[in-house]
C-alpha cells in the first residue's frame, strides 16, 4: 500500500509538471566580448525599437554580459549634415579607442554607411552585422566581414493568402511613395503579380501625397485589397514609418490593408505574409553569437534572410467577410476568440490526469479488497476441512484447558458412553 501511494504521488507530480509552463534552461557560458550597436535613428520608432529590444534580449540570453553591449543612437534623421556626422565619428572613435570592441551591429543603411566613412576607425577590421540595408558597393575595401540580414517581402505569398480570403478580388493598390517604392521593391511586387496577369489590376500611389493616398483608399472600388509598403515621408516632409503608414491607412480604407511587418498588426490591418521583427532579431542575435564564438562565415559578405510568416487579425477578417478557414493550417491569428480548450487547457490536463490517478487508486484498492476476501474464504474453508477430519477421526480427541473440556469428537463421546460430544463440552 505504501508503494502504491508513492507511485500515485509521483504520477500527480508528473501531471503537474506537464500542465505547468516549461522552466528556464541553464544559461550558456558567459562571453567576454564587447559589441557596439549603431542605430541610424533615435528612439521612438516602433519597429526599430522592437527589433533592438528583441536583439538585446537574445544576446543577453546567449551569454553576452549586459555591460558589454553598447548602443549608440546616431539620430541621422535630425543630423543629416555631413560635418555633424564627421564629428560624431570622431567622438565615437575616441570613446571606444581603448575598448576591446569585437563586433559592430548597424541598424539601417545610414549606420552601415557611417561605418564605412566617418566611423571607419571604430573597431577597424572587426566584423559587422547589419539589418534593413543593402551591401554598399565599396564595402569589400574595408577589410571587414559583413553579415547582412535583408528583409524578404513575400508578395506572391501575400497575394495568395489575400485571394484565399477574398477570391473575388480584382484590384490591388500598393500604398507607397516614390522613395518607398524603391526601398520596399515595388518592382518586385509587379513581377510577382505575373501568375495573376489579366485577373488582378495593380495600382500604386507613388504620384500621390500621403493625404491624397488616404482619400483614394477611402473610396476604393469593390473587390479591392491594399498592400501597405510604406511612405518614407508625408506631404510636409515629416518622416514616416511603415507602422504609421499602415495604421493610418487602415483607419480610413474601405478595403482590407495588408502590411509587410508584424509590428503593424493590431491597429486595424488584416495581416498577411509578414516579416516578424522579433524572429528576425533573434536570428541576427544567434548569428552574432556564433560570430563571437569564432564561427564566422568564410565569404566577405554573407546573407541572413528573414522569414515571412502568415499572421492575421481574426476580427478584421470577420469585419470584411473573409474566409479564414481557407488559410493554411500554420497561420497564426491575433484577436481570435479563445475556445474553452484554449482558456482552460492546463486545468483540463491537470484534472484529467488527477482523475486517472484516482481511478488507478480505486482499482488498486478494489483488487486488494478482493484478494483479502479470497484469503479469508480460503482460511474458512481450510478450518472447515480440518474440523471435519478431527470430528470424524476414529481416534478419541479432546481439547481441554484448566481441566475443562472445550472440544470432543464423536470417538471420545462413544468411548465414555456419552450420547454426543456436546454432553462432554463444558465439564
Amino acid at each position: 500500500m505504501r508503494r502504491l501511494t508513492t507511485l500515485i504521488l509521483c504520477w500527480l507530480g508528473i501531471a503537474y509538471a506537464c500542465a505547468a509552463e516549461p522552466g528556464v534552461r541553464n544559461s550558456p557560458e558567459e562571453l567576454k566580448n564587447h559589441v557596439v550597436m549603431l542605430v541610424s535613428t533615435g528612439p521612438g520608432r516602433p519597429g526599430i525599437d522592437l527589433y533592438i529590444k528583441s536583439l538585446h534580449e537574445q544576446l543577453i540570453k546567449g551569454g553576452l554580459p549586459r555591460l558589454n553591449l553598447h548602443i549608440e543612437y546616431l539620430d541621422f534623421v535630425n543630423t543629416g549634415n555631413p560635418e555633424i556626422r564627421r564629428r560624431l565619428g570622431e567622438v565615437l572613435v575616441l570613446k571606444y579607442a581603448n575598448a576591446p570592441i569585437d563586433l559592430l551591429i548597424a541598424i539601417n543603411a545610414p549606420a552601415l554607411e557611417f561605418i564605412m566613412d566617418a566611423g571607419s576607425a571604430i573597431a577597424p577590421k572587426k566584423p559587422v552585422m547589419s539589418v534593413f540595408a543593402q551591401a554598399p558597393a565599396r564595402f569589400a575595401e574595408t577589410g571587414r566581414h559583413l553579415t547582412l540580414q535583408t528583409p524578404k517581402y513575400d508578395y506572391q505569398g501575400m497575394i495568395t493568402r489575400a485571394l484565399e480570403l477574398f477570391p473575388k478580388t480584382r484590384r490591388l493598390i500598393a500604398l507607397t511613395d516614390s522613395k518607398g517604392a524603391e526601398l520596399f521593391n515595388l518592382k518586385g511586387l509587379r513581377e510577382e503579380l505575373a501568375p495573376w496577369e489579366g485577373l488582378l489590376e495593380l495600382e500604386d500611389t507613388t504620384a500621390l501625397s500621403f493625404r491624397e493616398a488616404l482619400a483614394r483608399l477611402a473610396k476604393s472600388p469593390e473587390n479591392t485589397i491594399i498592400i501597405s509598403l510604406g511612405y518614407v515621408q508625408d506631404e510636409d516632409g515629416k518622416p514616416m514609418s511603415t507602422v504609421d503608414t499602415s495604421t493610418m491607412a487602415a483607419r480610413v480604407a474601405n478595403a482590407p490593408v495588408f502590411p509587410i511587418y508584424d509590428t503593424s498588426l493590431g491597429h486595424g490591418e488584416i495581416g498577411g505574409m509578414v516579416s516578424s521583427i522579433e524572429i528576425d532579431a533573434r536570428d541576427l542575435a544567434n548569428a552574432t553569437l556564433d560570430n563571437l564564438r569564432g564561427l564566422r562565415q568564410s565569404e566577405p559578405i554573407a546573407s541572413l534572410p528573414s522569414r515571412p510568416i502568415p499572421i492575421f487579425d481574426w476580427q478584421v477578417i470577420s469585419r470584411f467577410g473573409g474566409n479564414a478557414g481557407a488559410l493554411p493550417a500554420d497561420t497564426r491569428f491575433i484577436n481570435r476568440p479563445k475556445s474553452m480548450w484554449d482558456e482552460y487547457r492546463e486545468y483540463a490536463i491537470f484534472a484529467t490526469l488527477t482523475i486517472l490517478s484516482l481511478l488507478i487508486l480505486v482499482v488498486a484498492l478494489l483488487i486488494q479488497r478482493s484478494r483479502r476476501r479470497m484469503a479469508e474464504l480460503d482460511l474458512l474453508n481450510s478450518e472447515g476441512r480440518h474440523r471435519a477430519l478431527i470430528e470424524r477421526s476414529p481416534v478419541a480427541i479432546v481439547v481441554h484447558r484448566d481441566g475443562m473440556l472445550l472440544f470432543a469428537n464423536d470417538a471420545a463421546a462413544k468411548m465414555v458412553g456419552a450420547a454426543s460430544p456436546n454432553e462432554l463440552v463444558g465439564n
